[in-house]
């Protein structure tokens, strides 16, 4: 139990939570947020210009055959 205690002195609050999967950007929740948000923002941006260009080609494709 010492080595418990001393690690709960020493990381006071923080102890017991969680390490963060990117503590390497140091981001606030906030930040956190507003990187998700773009991400996911992105990612249904790219899906729909795929989807539109696929298209495009699929139905401009069967005229030059």
């Amino acid at each position: 139990m010492g080595e418990a205690k001393r690690r709960q002195a020493a990381l006071g609050d923080r102890y017991g939570r969680k390490a963060s999967k990117i503590s390497q950007l140091k981001l606030d929740k906030s930040q956190k947020e507003k990187l998700l948000k773009w991400t996911t923002e992105g990612l249904l941006i790219s899906l729909a210009s795929l989807a539109v260009l696929w298209l495009t080609f699929q139905f401009s494709g069967m005229g030059w055959g």
